[in-house]
């Protein structure tokens, strides 16, 4: 089985570095093979170098930038070897993106048509969410501005990012996440705002608010009900495992509770197969402190009771606009495994009916934070004017 390395670098100050191969073949050519091996196997290797000028010499032959860190370097060198039941090929190409540089943007497939919305702005600096929606028609590959989306959180201005969305077909419901300010120069990291977006008449309208300020979590629809599940709280100091119900069916009743979420959790990625929920990977806290997760855990209305299921085959965040059902797997594209760490390229699909995981072809470059769906039996990841990937299948899942 072919083994895969990450090596992470903390540093006395508690910044943490994440790099693949290249850095490791670098360093090992560097380090004692009693420390450093390409040819051990261990679960980890751990040691503490206190050698600046190594530090340098290692980070130079890799074209990445110089710190200064006179402290304690530590590297860990994890195994991340996994069997997949099996592998799939998809043969990916680029085509054109978004107007703008976008990132941690919202959105989802409805009547084969790919719906994004908001994100951070960037050509406004860091970070501030845009108000700006799209639709892409993948007959002409073209994109189509929508209406803005609404002012929240009493501010005047539109945008959000870090949103729950999800669809029942026909329309698209929206919930939670970071909203803009008061000055539309800064962010609230929570609402209790809960829309829909009517995709024939491209117009929004509000839906009962949640019970508490969410953001980070992620909205599924099932059975004509919408459920928010996990998430952060208004401060972002507490990961969330609340799982809120709404009956769209009998609005006057409110969000109710159901069974918490085990392992609470942000930024993770949610999907619907047969009749039932799955919620996969996520982080604890966030920007230096996030540590990603690889759970996987499967929600059954009729009984109320989550079920663990067989971990993903990488510890994954910022996989919620990314996470989606096709045929009879759940698809998981792209993410991040660190704070400033890579982002992915990988492509893995879970089988509920076998519990297992296949390795599918990986996009052309890493990304995180994007929006991806199927239309036609093609796949498309999207992240603002970056060049959206377009994949064919090899064979139909």
């Amino acid at each position: 089985m072919k083994k895969l390395y990450t090596l992470s670098l903390r540093f006395a100050t508690g910044q943490t570095m994440v790099f693949g191969g290249l850095f490791f073949l670098a360093l090992s050519a560097l380090l004692s093979r009693t420390v450093f091996s390409l040819w051990q196997d261990p679960e980890l290797i751990q040691t503490t170098i206190n050698k600046q000028a190594l530090w340098q010499q290692a980070i130079s032959i890799c074209g990445l930038p110089t710190q200064n860190n006179n402290a304690g370097i530590r590297f860990n060198l994890f195994n991340n070897s996994f069997q997949f039941a099996d592998t799939g090929k998809i043969d990916w190409e680029k085509i054109s993106g978004q107007e703008f540089l976008i990132s941690e943007q919202q959105g989802v497939v409805v009547d084969q048509k790919l719906y994004v919305f908001g994100g951070f702005d960037f050509p406004r600096g860091c970070c501030f969410p845009t108000d700006r929606a799209y639709v892409f028609d993948p007959v002409d590959e073209s994109w189509t501005p929508l209406a803005s989306m609404p002012a929240m959180n009493g501010t005047g201005h539109g945008g959000v990012t870090h949103s729950g969305f999800a669809t029942d077909g026909v329309d698209i419901y929206f919930a939670g996440g970071y909203t803009n300010n008061n000055s539309g120069r800064g962010q609230i990291f929570g609402t209790k705002e809960v829309w829909k977006y009517d995709v024939s008449e491209n117009t929004y309208s509000r839906l009962p608010d949640f019970p508490e300020p969410l953001s980070a979590g992620d909205l599924e629809y099932l059975d004509g009900k919408l459920h928010w599940i996990g998430g952060t709280n208004l401060a972002r100091d507490q990961d969330l495992g609340v799982h809120y119900v709404l009956d769209l069916s009998n609005l006057e009743a409110g969000w109710q509770p159901l069974a918490s979420l085990p392992n609470p959790r942000n930024h993770l990625g949610c999907a619907v197969y047969d009749g039932k929920i799955y919620v996969f990977g996520g982080q604890h806290g966030h920007d230096a402190k996030l540590v990603t997760q690889k759970d996987v855990h499967r929600y059954d209305p009729a009984t109320d009771q989550w079920e663990q299921m067989a971990d993903m085959p990488k510890a994954l965040s910022h996989i919620t606009g990314a996470t989606f059902t096709y045929g009879d797997r759940i698809f998981v594209i792209g993410g991040e495994v660190a704070n400033n760490g890579p982002s992915v390229p990988d492509v893995v699909a879970f089988n509920p009916l076998t519990n297992t995981w296949t390795k599918f072809t990986d996009m052309p470059s890493g990304r995180f934070s994007g929006v991806a769906g199927v239309i036609n039996d093609i796949v498309y990841y999207t992240l603002g004017n970056r060049p959206t990937f377009k994949g064919t299948f090899e064979d139909t899942p």
